[in-house]
């Protein structure tokens, strides 16, 4: 269906009409539309990370840590990256699966980090114990 709009003064509503069905939609003012717009259209952005596992962790164990983008419903690139970014001696974490492994005793801060080139900047981090 295709088709052009121009204001009429004192229409209230748009007929369409195809070759299966007529719609009828009410006319919306500037901010009716742009709240609709906003409601429909998909984002990009990424928000936040949320970092989910362990807190506690035994020395010499692997755990895996798993994350939450948001907004959940982003279109963005939901990958991240994973670091120790305190205690790099203590443990190891695999980059892309957010495997770590226990190698000592003490208390590190793991970091997820969004691959998403325009949010770069944003991470979510968990402090770990290890014991």
């Amino acid at each position: 269906i295709r088709g052009t709009y121009e204001p009429i003064e004192n229409v209230e509503a748009i007929n369409i009409h195809s070759s299966t069905s007529i719609l009828s939609y009410p006319l919306l003012d500037v901010d009716q539309i742009e709240n609709y717009l906003d409601a429909i259209t998909p984002t990009y952005e990424i928000s936040s990370i949320e970092v989910f596992g362990s807190e506690m962790v035994a020395n010499g164990s692997t755990t895996t840590y798993t994350v939450q983008v948001n907004p959940i419903d982003t279109l963005g690139n939901k990958n991240v990256t994973w670091s120790i970014v305190s205690g790099n001696s203590l443990a190891t974490i695999d980059a892309s699966t957010g495997q770590l492994t226990a190698t000592a005793t003490g208390t590190i801060i793991i970091r997820a980090t969004s691959q998403d080139s325009n949010y770069s900047d944003v991470y979510g981090e968990k402090e770990v114990q290890i014991e």
